[in-house]
């Protein structure tokens, strides 16, 4: 299996931001201990200190079963996504 980046965005309105932190605190908990699906790593989130979003870099077999995973943890939020050919990390 070879794994692809995708970037997703997530915004939300500010009011469902009670509801919104819990899920992405569970995701970012599960990422560190190792107890997401198979097939999927969270590379990083970043959220904005300015507006209520969020960019989240995941790596995934494809487009389609990341937005099984997304469909399936039903953030309160709206998302796009893009795919990105390489990830370059500092060692």
């Amino acid at each position: 299996m070879c794994a692809k980046t995708f970037v997703v965005q997530h915004e939300w309105d500010v009011a469902k931001s009670n509801e919104v932190v819990p899920v992405v605190s569970k995701i970012i908990a599960d990422a560190q201990s190792g107890s997401l699906p198979a097939g999927f790593k969270l590379v990083g989130v970043m959220l904005s200190k300015d507006a209520p979003k969020a960019c989240c870099v995941w790596e995934s077999e494809s487009r389609g079963s990341l937005e099984g995973l997304i469909a399936s943890v039903n953030p309160p939020t709206r998302h796009t996504m893009s795919e990105f050919d390489r990830l370059y990390r500092s060692s």
